[in-house]
């Protein structure tokens, strides 16, 4: 059992978005009831006794920690089994699981009930009507109190799942060849907690489709990987026996290693894009149901999106050139995606627009537009030349 330590970028979002000493104004033209409160680019906003003017209501966003917050704690077990199939060869299978408890989440308190149900019409590309999609929606008349936007009480309410199956065969060095080849299979589940920098400071609100449903987000992690298979390989031959300075410059002392790695696709969801007010008096403009928190397509299975395979091969070729019994000097040949296997690290995601009650599906879904990979920028081909001096 692992406990997480609280995040210092969360502490600071308690300290600067608590309404006291640090205060975020959300203007939004439909909710001005002043004119004087929301004035225009370059006007500033008149500022009073070292607080805001008095502001339209709904202006101002809260971020407090819940009564029972908790840092999480992840249970984790491993089991694995290793055989000695000859002198140089191992296999080994484990077994790997993890369960993550109490991850952070965000529920809006000033929210309300949701209201009356909204019914939009779903259209097909040729603006067809197929379907209807119904939800109950979220209204600003239903607020809690009326002078605050959003109150983002932080709880522990996500969970994560992870099982993994890892099958590794190893050669050591003998008769100048060693080698490796690893195969995993693995599930990573969780409530939309996405990756890295999503889990930092939980400032932006909620990421449910409906309040506080953090079960129903349940589905495949954003990093997710369900096979990935790695192969690494280090090739010294020795050409000649003889030992003439010939022979150690040019003919021996020469190492290929290279490393490959294929890999199954990542996933990514499918989402909609609200042009203008979903529904009159909504109480947030970019979601269906007027909550402001997952755009996702509701009726479209949450993780639904493959991002790209990876297949992908790193070699290096050295020439070890011997200057005295002590030092080496090695001259590296690297390339890396070999065979220039470029793939996608995120896709399309846009499925539908809605406007006036209506549904339209955009073209290029699933389509990639990015294929990023670091310190470059891209994870085409590169190649470069080094070396090395060994002492």
């Amino acid at each position: 059992m692992f406990y997480a330590r609280y995040h210092t970028g969360l502490i600071t979002t308690f300290f600067q978005e608590n309404g006291i000493d640090q205060q975020s104004v959300q203007l939004e033209k439909r909710l001005l009831s002043d004119p004087q409160a929301g004035p225009v680019f370059p006007n500033a906003l008149p500022a009073r006794s070292g607080t805001f003017a008095p502001v339209a209501a709904s202006s101002i966003d809260l971020t407090l920690p819940s009564r029972d917050y908790r840092n999480p704690y992840t249970h984790q077990a491993d089991l694995a089994i290793e055989h000695a199939i000859s002198s140089s060869l191992n296999l080994s299978v484990s077994w790997m699981w993890s369960r993550a408890i109490h991850l952070t989440t965000v529920r809006d308190l000033n929210i309300g009930r949701p209201g009356s149900s909204v019914i939009y019409d779903i259209n097909d590309a040729r603006g067809k009507t197929v379907g209807q999609y119904i939800t109950p929606g979220y209204r600003l008349i239903n607020r809690v109190n009326p002078a605050w936007r959003r109150v983002n009480s932080v709880e522990s309410g996500g969970n994560s799942y992870y099982n993994g199956l890892i099958v590794q065969l190893r050669k050591r060095l003998s008769r100048q060849l060693e080698w490796s080849a690893s195969y995993t299979w693995s599930h990573a589940i969780d409530f939309n907690q996405g990756g890295g920098a999503d889990n930092i400071f939980f400032s932006d609100g909620p990421r449910t489709l409906t309040n506080g449903d953090y079960r129903g987000e349940k589905a495949s992690s954003q990093l997710d990987q369900r096979h990935r298979l790695v192969a690494s390989s280090t090739w010294e031959p020795g050409f000649s026996t003889k030992d003439s300075a010939f022979v150690r410059w040019a003919v021996n002392g020469w190492r290929l290693s290279q490393i490959t790695t294929c890999a199954s696709a990542q996933p990514a969801t499918a989402t909609i894009l609200v042009l203008g007010v979903p529904f009159p008096g909504a109480a947030f403009n970019s979601t269906l149901n007027g909550f402001g928190g997952s755009t996702r397509v509701p009726f479209y299975p949450a993780s639904g999106l493959p991002v790209d395979q990876v297949v992908r091969t790193d070699a290096r070729l050295t020439k070890i050139l011997p200057l005295t019994e002590r030092h080496q000097l090695h001259v590296n040949f690297e390339a890396f995606n070999l065979f220039n296997h470029v793939a996608n690290t995120a896709v399309n995601t846009l499925a539908f627009e809605a406007s006036g009650g209506v549904l339209r599906p955009m073209p290029h879904l699933g389509e990639g537009v990015a294929s990023q990979g670091y310190p470059d920028g891209t994870n085409a081909r590169r190649a470069q030349v080094s070396a090395r001096f060994i002492w």
